[in-house]
């Protein structure tokens, strides 16, 4: 063996000091002789309480006890003599008095005649690990009697892998008899890889003096475990490790992964049969039963939709909700339940009188799962949240189906009416257009006045009529026949093999109903209606949609304008009902206001187009609650702001009639202020339309003289005093002043 030579030049004072002994945490020095230090860094001399100089050159008895000393000495000259390394073990008294266990390596260096010049010494202070071990042993045996109640292995191994101490509460867990482990290598006994897998990380927890934390499996009594194991260095040469048996929760872990795959695999599925098969075999996979259930409940009936394999005949059968025992406990109550013995139960309703245990979760309103045991008390909590997972997933799926199917059909219906939507209707016309479906009829709708419906009485009243006339066009068609929402007010229905005979039978038909329902309905439930039929290949069926609609536009001149005038009745008749003040307030606007324009030379379809513009001006009134016109005090903010939006609602009224849409401004600017501040627009002096400033001096003269819900009546004179206060302010100056000379 080649012996490490160092040149005599090299031991400088400078190079022993600067890269020796100065960066050294252990102690070190070397000696010169036996007897006698050569140099000796800081770390030794604090712990021998004295200079480093002191040291230099001294005799070991000079520094150390004797025995102490003959001890260093003897180690020293056996270095000096066989020229081979030492590494021994020394109790040495430091500065406090403290006997301490030095752990001394000690190596020789040679000269160029291959003798020993010098010896090179290490120290580490190793008490405390000695004091460890040795306390270990001591306690040794109540040790034992604690580590016998803990499930856990416990090894003491030294460098070379062999097993100096085994403790264990579980010998089933041993992979042989303790006797037959002690003093044996672990590559010696165990199979390769769990013994590789051991020594490796026995190697890297006494190289690096840090715990090694790894798992490993292993065919023990017990059968095929897994472990998870934690090793650390006890000492230079040996180790502690501690391993578990993580069997159950690695299986656990399995089963999560199982569970996650069934959620990938039910994320798929497009039916609910495939997710009802998939939940019961994961369940076959994660739980052990004799038997498992999935029911769904159908009306007042939890019906099975799958059962795991190898249930016998009748050995699941559907049953009505309230007969279902506890499957329809958990049902109704969407609580788990976990029975260890069925026949415990007083709501139990076994099919078979062997079944002991169960396990019942329910999906969520859908139904429950169960599963059954011939073994008393076979499932624990843990097979309970297990069976939750799973039983979470299949929701998840369900209501993904629920979503998708909801998807499909907003995809193809309106929301409002429930009918196929015009995406829909499209696509059967193209399925529909081929010689087999000849003659193929069709007939467009087109509600009458709902624009004025909804500004009149509001688009809630408007979708009402909407779902009304739905559902008079569904239940005067035939099954075979496809109808649809074609656009705001539009609907059209597909007659497959229909010629125009029967279309037309089927227009009457719905003109009947209509009129049925009018009967009862404050609002007019008219829809004008065309038809048109292809008799021939060679028309296009766009054309033939081109035909109804202005079948139905011809239909709708003389309809319409019959609806709208119904409508306006009820409107003013609605109005009288709200408040017959209201009402008489309206005539005599309209009164004062034809005066003062006939005072001022108006006549004929002007003057008439006045009257009505005054008696329709508070039109709008009837979007306002009864409450708000019928209250007695002053109105709050909110409702003043409902109160000022009248003359939008009834401008709006007045624009959806040909015949009314001359009146419409004078009803929008009534309110209006001659210096700008008035509603809803803020127009000022002549820009304000001469009809609504007339209406506006008759409307604020009849309020002010004829007592109302808001406030009290006044006199004529005060009356006219507030008109000409207000009059280039409120009012037209010049229509004020004629007003009062001319008309009051």
């Amino acid at each position: 063996m080649d012996k490490e030579r160092l040149n005599s030049s090299e031991l400088s004072e400078s190079f022993l000091r600067e890269n020796f002994f100065t960066r050294l945490d252990k102690q070190a020095w070397y000696m010169i002789s036996p007897k006698t230090f050569g140099e000796v860094n800081r770390a030794l001399a604090r712990f021998l309480g004295r200079d480093e100089e002191d040291i230099k050159r001294t005799c070991v008895e000079e520094v150390m006890k004797e025995a102490e000393a003959e001890k260093f000495i003897a180690d020293n000259e056996h270095v000096f003599a066989s020229g081979e390394d030492s590494s021994v073990d020394q109790v040495v008294e430091n500065a406090r008095g403290e006997e301490r266990i030095l752990q001394i390596l000690r190596r020789p260096i040679f000269d160029d005649k291959n003798r020993v010049k010098a010896i090179m010494g290490l120290a580490e202070d190793i008490t405390d690990w000695r004091e460890a071990e040795r306390n270990l042993y001591e306690k040794e045996e109540l040790f034992q009697s604690i580590i016998s109640t803990l499930p856990d292995l416990l090894l003491v191994l030294d460098d070379e892998g062999i097993y100096l101490r085994i403790w264990t509460g579980n010998r089933d867990i041993l992979y042989a008899p303790r006797s037959q482990l002690l003093g044996q290598r672990i590559d010696e006994v165990l199979p390769r890889e769990p013994a590789e897998k051991i020594r490796e990380n026995l190697n890297s927890a006494l190289e690096s003096v840090s715990m090694q934390v790894f798992e490993y499996s292993l065919e023990v009594s017990a059968g095929e475990r897994h472990f998870e194991a934690r090793i650390k260095a006890a000492g230079r040469d040996r180790a502690v490790m501690v391993a578990r048996d993580i069997t159950d929760r690695k299986n656990a872990h399995n089963k999560i992964k199982e569970l996650h795959n069934i959620a990938v695999e039910m994320g798929s599925s497009q039916t609910e049969e495939e997710i009802y098969q998939h939940t019961v075999r994961a369940a076959e996979r994660i739980l052990e039963f004799d038997v498992c259930s999935l029911d769904i409940a159908e009306d007042d009936m939890l019906v099975v939709k799958a059962t795991s394999s190898g249930v016998p005949e009748g050995g699941s059968v559907s049953q009505k909700i309230a007969e279902s025992g506890i499957a329809g406990m958990v049902y109704r109550t969407c609580e788990p339940h976990l029975s260890d013995d069925i026949h415990e139960e007083p709501d139990a309703a076994p099919v078979d009188s062997s079944y002991r245990s169960a396990l019942t979760v329910p999906i969520d309103d859908y139904g429950v799962f169960q599963a059954v045991s011939s073994e008393r008390g076979k499932f624990d909590r843990e097979d309970l949240q297990m069976a939750e997972l799973l039983i979470s997933h299949t929701s998840t799926a369900l209501k993904r189906l629920e979503a998708e199917k909801e998807i499909r059909y907003l995809g193809f219906h309106d929301e409002l009416t429930g009918l196929y939507n015009r995406k829909y209707i499209e696509e059967e016309l193209d399925r529909l257009d081929t010689p087999r479906q000849l003659p193929i009829s069709v007939i467009t709708g087109d509600i009458d006045s709902l624009k004025l419906v909804n500004d009149a009485f509001g688009h809630k009243e408007g979708d009402r009529l909407l779902q009304k006339i739905a559902k008079i066009l569904q239940n005067t068609c035939r099954a075979e026949d496809i109808l649809g929402r074609y656009g705001g007010d539009e609907f059209i229905i597909v007659l497959p093999r229909t010629g125009r005979e029967d279309a037309d039978n089927i227009r009457e038909r719905i003109k009947i109903n209509c009129e049925k329902a009018e009967r009862n309905s404050r609002i007019p439930v008219s829809i004008s209606l065309g038809v048109a039929s292809k008799e021939v290949t060679e028309e296009e069926i766009d054309e033939v949609i081109n035909r109804a609609d202005g079948n139905m536009y011809e239909n709708k001149v003389h309809g319409g304008d019959m609806t709208r005038t119904i409508i306006f009745d009820k409107l003013l008749e609605r109005l009288g009902s709200k408040n017959y003040e209201t009402l008489q307030h309206c005539r005599s606007v309209m009164i004062f206001a034809r005066r003062l324009a006939s005072e001022l030379g108006w006549q004929g379809d002007r003057l008439e187009k006045l009257k009505e513009a005054a008696y329709l001006h508070d039109i709008g009134m009837i979007s306002l609650d009864d409450d708000i016109l019928n209250k007695e005090g002053s109105l709050t903010a909110r409702e003043w702001k409902k109160v000022r939006r009248h003359p939008e609602i009834g401008y709006r009224i007045a624009r959806s009639s040909d015949e009314l849409a001359p009146i419409a401004p004078a009803i929008l600017h009534h309110h209006e202020r001659w210096d700008g501040s008035g509603y809803p627009r803020g127009l000022s002096g002549s820009n304000i339309p001469l009809e609504a400033r007339i209406i506006a001096i008759a409307d604020a003269f009849n309020v002010m003289t004829h007592k109302d819900t808001y406030r009290a009546n006044v006199s004529r004179e005060k009356a006219v005093a507030e008109l000409r206060g207000c009059a280039g302010s409120q009012f037209d100056p010049e229509l004020v002043e004629t007003f009062v000379e001319e008309i009051i």
